[in-house]
């Protein structure tokens, strides 16, 4: 079957990206469609394939400022005309799953998450601020609607969580088959800890510092405790989170995979505090043998063992995360346990999975 992936952008190798690089590997992918594209990006993830952008991709700067051209994609997105292919998958947490609207054959959605704007804005507000923040609060119930007509279109989704599964059941009132993204287990698990697990010489955070990932709530802990942090990634965040940080806090700002590994190797444990639709980095920590104490929502359910694997907290609230961390460091971590834990997000078991979703799911009839 000559099978096509729309993906929203090809911007950086950001988690979807690569969960869209190895969708096409999985399926054989002919060709790849996105609204914008940095070749670089491209030449990374897509290698030997083609690749085809929208008219978007040719807008004033829209690499370094999509989200004024958010309203063109979308139009973009529902007008397009696929030919010449029996399978359309879409990658989509935005709108590339409108590229189904008029497409004839079986479309299969593996959904990162429905609309954030529309239905989690709370998940997007580094993003939607002051007059934003207005317009798309007026703008939300059209968002909703639009959502949901391009949800019409698809005949099987698979969703990346539990959680997203759920979301997509409240939004579309759909069903999902859950297959959880590709994480590189081996590299990880090869890592030869500096000290023992569980120990360590401090805690953790990775990731972009934006305010839905609620850094500041490991920072303030952190702080309060006199417990030593690394805060490892940039972002419009960081000079805020400088300003509240206590001497026991220090930040890195450019983190090579290289110093990823590295700050793995000697951490006490991986600290994450937001609510994300899967969170690979959590899976990448314990496939290193690094616990994770986390805020007990979104995807980290689907991968973190409260009390064997991490500690789940219960409230976004720097004495919630406080007391994680007086369990944290009362606990014995095993190793093997924590290894174990990650073993069915291998890439290659995401390959044998989605390839069977698709297999045994029917078919739809023919479309009109």
């Amino acid at each position: 079957m000559r099978t096509v992936l729309a993906h929203e952008w090809l911007l950086s190798s950001s988690g979807s990206d690569k969960v869209a690089a190895e969708i096409a590997r999985a399926l054989d992918v002919t060709r790849v469609i996105t609204a914008v594209a940095d070749p670089d990006v491209v030449q990374n993830l897509m290698p030997g394939r083609r690749v085809d952008t929208l008219w978007t991709d040719h807008l004033p700067r829209v690499r370094t400022n999509w989200m004024r051209y958010a309203p063109a994609i979308m139009a973009a997105w529902s007008g397009l005309k696929i030919k010449e292919a029996d399978v359309l998958v879409s990658s989509s947490h935005f709108a590339a799953k409108a590229a189904g609207s008029r497409f004839n054959g079986r479309h299969v959605t593996y959904c990162h998450s429905p609309m954030r704007y529309a239905w989690r804005p709370d998940l997007e507000g580094d993003r939607l601020r002051g007059a934003s923040s207005r317009a798309g609060k007026a703008l939300r119930p059209g968002l909703q609607g639009w959502d949901r007509w391009s949800a019409k279109s698809v005949d099987l989704f698979i969703a990346n969580s539990r959680s997203i599964a759920q979301r997509i059941e409240d939004c579309y009132d759909r069903p999902a088959v859950v297959v959880h993204p590709p994480v590189d287990i081996e590299r990880f698990a090869a890592i030869d800890r500096i000290s023992p697990v569980g120990q360590g010489a401090y805690y953790l955070c990775f990731g972009r510092l934006v305010a839905y990932k609620r850094i500041d709530l490991a920072v303030e802990a952190c702080t309060r405790l006199s417990l030593p942090l690394v805060v490892a990634g940039r972002g419009p965040e960081l000079s805020a989170l400088r300003a509240m940080a206590g001497p026991t806090v220090s930040f890195e700002e450019h983190v090579s995979d290289a110093r990823y590994l590295e700050l793995l190797a000697d951490a006490r444990g991986l600290l994450f505090p937001g609510e994300e639709d899967f969170g690979i980095v959590p899976v990448e920590a314990m496939a290193a043998g690094v616990p994770v104490i986390a805020f007990g929502e979104g995807g980290v359910l689907d991968t973190v063992i409260d009390g064997v694997t991490g500690v789940l907290f219960p409230e976004q609230r720097s004495v919630s995360v406080i007391g994680a961390l007086e369990t944290a460091a009362k606990s014995l971590w095993d190793r093997k346990k924590l290894n174990t834990q990650t073993e069915s997000f291998r890439t290659s078991d995401f390959h044998e999975v989605l390839r069977s979703s698709f297999e045994h799911s029917q078919p739809p009839p023919t479309k009109n």
